[in-house]
């Protein structure tokens, strides 16, 4: 099995939820606050940061699963080739939150020896402001109010501010609904079971903190429960490594993030893996101000504004598309959330009153018709 290569030489480089604590032998039930709030601070620590890396990425299609070797298929292994060339990008990321503002980038870098084009749009920056969302692919993008978060963002998970797949910050509200139960291993394991209807019972959280490293995250595991079994398979892992001391708080320079494609009966496949080096993060420094995270857009960039179905099409003026600078653009102010309900709200009743009057109309005819028919 070809394998990814390491980065370097040291290096390397409101949710309803059903949560169980796994803490190590000794710790009392009466320290479970003390040991959330412990786990609580880093986070909100690492809520206020910067953080810059390079990544490597793979990709294994799905349709060789058939190929696997069972007996070295837990480890990653098939019975051919796991990629080739073509299946691997890298670039440069950076990942930035301060409070409920967000930025998400990723600069794929094309190797003309193994692509001919990059792997999808770059770059690709998602940014969350005070007022709305920003997504750039290439050099076009969109404007919205939509406040999904990156579904293939991994930094935030490895640094444990965002549980897979949900679009929700975590909190401690989340963690501290829990129970202890010993264990040999020395670390601190936080069992999560989303109880909502997507899952339906059918996934399982798992994150891993060392006591020895301030309650850093070292590991976090997702499983899932395939149609038709009633076991939980590994689905995603990541692996935190390199731990250093920034800012008083310990933070990987290393990750490592596996996915497997799950079926009953068979091994898990693996099909997606990336390994990222960390360059430098910048905790509790980041200003909490649109002006930081909003987009400055290039020359001739075609940026669509879901809002209100405008077009702007970027020139020799202001590169950051603020509100201000798109009412001066369109002519006209953008409407705001409670605008744009109390339009649709309006719209709502003109809709069932015109309703309402067609069938007034209708029975009058019916009656009418009848009446005659009847003299």
């Amino acid at each position: 099995m070809s394998r990814i290569p390491p980065f370097g030489s040291k290096r390397g480089f409101a949710i309803s939820v059903n949560v169980v604590f796994i803490f190590a032998s000794g710790v009392l039930a009466a320290d479970l606050e003390n040991l959330v709030q412990l786990v609580s601070n880093r986070r909100e620590a690492l809520s206020n940061n910067e953080t810059t890396f390079h990544f490597l990425e793979s990709h294994n299609s799905v349709s060789t699963a058939g190929s696997v070797d069972s007996t070295n298929a837990s480890a990653g292994q098939t019975a051919g080739p796991f990629i080739d060339a073509s299946g691997l990008t890298s670039g440069e990321s950076r990942f930035m939150r301060a409070g409920k503002l967000a930025r998400f980038e990723r600069h794929e870098r094309l190797d003309p020896a193994r692509q001919a084009v990059p792997s999808r749009p770059s770059p690709e920056i998602q940014s969350y402001s005070s007022s709305r969302v920003e997504h750039r692919f290439g050099n076009s993008g969109t404007i919205t109010n939509e406040d999904r978060l990156p579904s293939d963002s991994v930094i935030d998970l490895a640094l444990g501010l965002r549980a897979k797949g949900f679009d929700e910050w975590l909190t401690t509200e989340i963690w501290s609904k829990g129970a202890i139960r010993d264990t040999d291993t020395g670390m601190v394991t936080l069992e999560w079971l989303p109880s909502n209807s997507r899952y339906q019972e059918r996934r399982k959280d798992l994150w891993t903190f060392d006591p020895k490293l301030d309650y850093a995250l070292t590991r976090y595991e997702i499983q899932w429960k395939p149609e038709g079994s009633d076991e939980f398979m590994a689905d995603t892992e990541i692996v935190n490594g390199d731990f250093r001391l920034v800012s008083g708080v310990q933070v990987p320079f290393y990750v490592s993030v596996k996915s497997y494609f799950n079926q009953a009966g068979a091994e898990p496949f693996l099909t997606h893996s990336v390994e990222i080096a960390v360059d430098t993060y910048q905790i509790g420094d980041v200003e909490e101000n649109d002006e930081a995270f909003l987009i400055e857009w290039p020359d001739a960039a075609v940026v669509l504004d879901k809002r209100n179905g405008q077009t702007y099409v970027v020139n020799d003026g202001p590169k950051q598309l603020t509100d201000e600078v798109l009412q001066a653009a369109f002519g006209r102010g953008l409407p705001d959330v409670e605008e744009r309900a109390s339009s649709r709200r309006t719209w709502g009743f003109l809709l069932i009153v015109n309703c309402l009057a067609a069938v007034a109309l209708l029975g009058y005819y019916a009656r009418s018709r009848y009446s005659i028919r009847a003299q």
